[in-house]
């Protein structure tokens, strides 16, 4: 399952978490570190919180983007195989991921949004945006986090664009 960065795990039962400085210390004792070196995603922090690696890459030698990769405690890296796959379906398709973004959301940023004399068309829209984050599922799912622009054109909100793990369009949500 995709969890966004300000989205942390639902905790059930009475047991409160341990502090952070505990958690350092037992997986100091334990060996298993909080950094890994990945040769397709570089440097990768674990998260504890939200059961994830963090890092960034570049799509394109001009363009980089912080990316997650789903695991939980027990297999952290049990999201790297379907993790490498839709990056590289993600470094092919970022252009038409990013059309099917503006194709949805340029109607309602027009209807809802806009005080532009013109309406914005999908094309426009689409260049407005930027990929800022790939959340990459351990099912082959993706959750692409785009910008709304230098405009700010929904209020400073981030697009997430949801696709599932065949990499089918599922829809884009505002955010924040």
């Amino acid at each position: 399952a995709l969890r966004t960065l300000d989205q942390a795990p639902q905790r059930t039962g009475a047991a409160k978490p341990a502090p952070a400085a505990e958690l350092a210390v037992r997986r100091r004792a334990s060996g298993v570190s909080d950094t890994h070196e990945d040769p397709t995603f570089g440097r990768l922090t674990w998260d504890g919180l939200l059961n994830c690696w963090l890092g960034g890459v570049d799509l394109r030698p001009d363009f980089h983007v912080e990316i997650t990769v789903s695991g939980t405690d027990d297999d952290r890296f049990m999201g790297f195989a379907a993790a490498e796959d839709s990056l590289a379906w993600l470094r092919e398709h970022e252009p038409e991921a990013r059309r099917q973004v503006a194709a949805e959301m340029a109607e309602l940023y027009n209807d809802a949004w806009t005080d532009e004399a013109e309406p914005v068309s999908a094309e426009e829209f689409a260049a407005r945006i930027e990929l800022l984050r790939a959340s990459l599922g351990e099912d082959g799912s993706l959750l692409l986090s785009y910008s709304d622009g230098p405009t700010s054109m929904f209020g400073g909100h981030l697009l997430d664009a949801e696709f599932g793990p065949g990499k089918e369009y599922r829809g884009t949500h505002l955010i924040g």
